[in-house]
């Protein structure tokens, strides 16, 4: 389950071992990758965010902007005769895409303290568990690491039992 996982379980460069062996045509274009600008279809338009994402790209992930998800664009369909005036502004970005790259410095050994600021925005800003297993897991470890703390002080893990009934 994916609520169980420990940070050393996850891959956190998925591309880092593969990318060298892609057909040019899967890398033509990378140095639009890390561009954060909209990706539009016609009237359909997504913004594209890999700051959210730097450490696939071997890049210390920081703690993102905020990213407006253009609530405009989810209000176009092929009924709004104007659309194509409704995203010219997107569309301009777009244009300008290679003034608009998410960098930063790369990360020279993966290390959990490298990024400990980021870690605790997401703790923050996101659902950290999908199942009630998972939170109960979670729940279950970090009792057993302050207990592991305090095992030669009976009283303090009596403490920290009855904070948790």
């Amino acid at each position: 389950m994916f609520d169980l996982l420990q940070p050393s379980q996850i891959v956190w460069e998925p591309y880092k071992t593969v990318i060298n062996s892609l057909p040019h045509f899967c890398t033509n274009g990378h140095d639009i990758w890390r561009t954060i600008s909209p990706l539009i279809c016609f009237y359909i338009g997504e913004w594209h965010h890999p700051d959210r994402v730097l450490r696939q790209f071997g890049i210390q992930q920081a703690v993102p902007c905020d990213c407006n998800t253009e609530p405009l664009l989810h209000n176009i369909d092929l009924r709004t005769a104007d659309w194509s005036d409704r995203v010219a502004h997107l569309v301009m970005r777009w244009h300008n895409r290679r003034r608009f790259t998410a960098t930063g410095p790369p990360i020279e050994q993966f290390d959990m303290d490298v990024t400990q600021e980021y870690i605790n925005w997401y703790k923050n800003i996101s659902k950290l568990y999908i199942t009630q297993p998972g939170a109960a897991m979670s729940h279950l470890r970090s009792n057993n690491i302050r207990l592991r703390n305090v095992a030669d002080d009976p009283q303090q893990v009596l403490n920290i039992c009855n904070d948790n009934e």
